[in-house]
Protein backbone atom coordinates (compact mmCIF):
# COMPACT_ATOMS: atom_id res chain seq x y z
CA UNK A 1 0.00 0.00 0.00
CA UNK A 2 1.62 3.68 -1.06
CA UNK A 3 2.27 5.79 2.00
CA UNK A 4 0.88 9.07 1.70
CA UNK A 5 3.72 11.77 2.10
CA UNK A 6 2.82 14.47 4.80
CA UNK A 7 4.35 17.57 4.99
CA UNK A 8 5.67 18.85 8.10
CA UNK A 9 3.74 21.84 9.23
CA UNK A 10 5.72 25.19 10.09
CA UNK A 11 5.69 24.62 13.30
CA UNK A 12 7.07 21.49 13.23
CA UNK A 13 9.03 22.50 10.59
CA UNK A 14 10.51 24.73 13.55
CA UNK A 15 10.69 22.80 15.93
CA UNK A 16 12.99 20.34 14.53
CA UNK A 17 15.55 23.38 13.51
CA UNK A 18 15.43 24.24 16.97
CA UNK A 19 16.03 20.76 18.57
CA UNK A 20 19.09 21.77 16.98
CA UNK A 21 20.33 24.91 18.19
CA UNK A 22 18.91 27.68 19.19
CA UNK A 23 17.56 30.20 16.10
CA UNK A 24 16.45 34.05 16.05
CA UNK A 25 13.19 34.33 14.74
CA UNK A 26 14.73 36.37 11.93
CA UNK A 27 16.77 33.02 11.21
CA UNK A 28 13.60 30.85 11.51
CA UNK A 29 12.00 33.28 8.90
CA UNK A 30 14.56 33.49 6.56
CA UNK A 31 14.45 29.36 6.45
CA UNK A 32 10.80 28.79 6.63
CA UNK A 33 9.09 31.45 3.75
CA UNK A 34 9.73 29.22 0.54
CA UNK A 35 7.24 26.65 2.85
CA UNK A 36 4.91 28.98 3.71
CA UNK A 37 1.56 28.53 1.91
CA UNK A 38 -0.91 31.41 3.42
CA UNK A 39 0.12 34.88 4.23
CA UNK A 40 0.30 35.17 7.98
CA UNK A 41 0.83 31.62 8.79
CA UNK A 42 4.43 31.82 9.28
CA UNK A 43 4.23 34.76 11.65
CA UNK A 44 1.40 32.81 13.41
CA UNK A 45 3.27 29.85 13.57
CA UNK A 46 6.49 31.91 15.11
CA UNK A 47 4.15 34.07 18.01
CA UNK A 48 2.74 30.88 19.18
CA UNK A 49 6.64 29.23 19.61
CA UNK A 50 7.76 32.76 20.69
CA UNK A 51 4.98 32.73 23.36
CA UNK A 52 5.69 29.11 24.91
CA UNK A 53 9.79 30.72 25.22
CA UNK A 54 10.60 28.17 22.05
CA UNK A 55 12.07 31.20 20.13
CA UNK A 56 14.06 33.56 23.25
CA UNK A 57 15.99 36.06 21.29
CA UNK A 58 18.16 36.57 24.53
CA UNK A 59 19.04 32.87 24.70
CA UNK A 60 20.55 33.19 20.92
CA UNK A 61 22.39 36.21 21.73
CA UNK A 62 23.94 34.14 24.78
CA UNK A 63 24.66 31.27 22.41
CA UNK A 64 26.41 32.84 20.13
CA UNK A 65 28.70 34.80 22.44
CA UNK A 66 29.57 32.03 24.39
CA UNK A 67 30.13 29.75 21.00
CA UNK A 68 32.45 32.21 19.21
CA UNK A 69 33.61 34.82 21.39
CA UNK A 70 36.72 32.62 22.33
CA UNK A 71 37.44 32.19 18.56
CA UNK A 72 36.71 35.74 17.35
CA UNK A 73 36.81 39.09 18.20
CA UNK A 74 34.24 41.10 19.67
CA UNK A 75 33.23 43.18 16.60
CA UNK A 76 33.07 39.54 14.59
CA UNK A 77 30.43 38.66 17.12
CA UNK A 78 28.52 41.61 16.98
CA UNK A 79 28.56 41.61 12.93
CA UNK A 80 27.12 37.92 13.25
CA UNK A 81 24.25 38.85 15.93
CA UNK A 82 23.39 41.46 13.78
CA UNK A 83 22.88 38.55 10.93
CA UNK A 84 20.96 36.91 13.03
CA UNK A 85 18.24 40.15 13.48
CA UNK A 86 19.88 40.48 17.07
CA UNK A 87 21.38 43.78 18.47
CA UNK A 88 24.71 44.01 18.41
CA UNK A 89 24.46 44.94 22.20
CA UNK A 90 22.10 42.06 22.90
CA UNK A 91 24.84 40.23 24.96
CA UNK A 92 27.99 40.96 26.55
CA UNK A 93 31.04 40.84 23.86
CA UNK A 94 34.15 40.47 25.57
CA UNK A 95 37.01 42.22 23.83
Amino acid sequence: MARLAMKPSLKGRALRLLSQRDHSRKELEQKLKPHEETPGELAEALDFLAAKDFINEKRVAESVVNRRSTKLGAARVRQELMAKGLPADSARVNG
